[in-house]
């Protein structure tokens, strides 16, 4: 269990990263409170979590488009960036998943 919050709260960190590199102050600090959730036991805590994890995962999807067509138009090389947020959204996908396993499930009833 302890696994699976590290990898989310890993996650939501690189999220945060994200949204401050952009200026997006207020997805900075809603993505870094997110995980707070998981301080409640309800099932419904761990939905909303993975909710923003696979709209975190969406976000880094249109976020490698963007760079990929920037990096295309300016010639500038783009492969080992695409790599790079690839094991991101691989990352973000499975510290998703992972809170589907009965584990979860048994902490998180109701």
């Amino acid at each position: 269990m302890i696994l699976r919050v590290v990898l989310i709260i890993l996650t939501y960190i690189l999220l945060s990263a994200h949204f401050l590199r952009e200026g997006e102050m207020v997805l900075t600090v809603f993505y870094l409170f997110i995980p707070f959730l998981l301080f409640i036991k309800k099932r419904w805590s761990i939905i909303i979590v993975q909710i923003f994890t696979y709209g975190g995962v969406l976000v880094w999807f249109f976020t490698l488009y963007i760079l990929i067509n920037e990096r295309m138009a300016l010639g500038i090389p783009w492969v080992r960036m695409a790599i790079i947020l690839g094991v991101v959204i691989i990352f973000a996908l499975i510290s998703g998943l992972l809170l589907n396993s009965p584990v979860v499930k048994e902490k998180y009833k109701k």
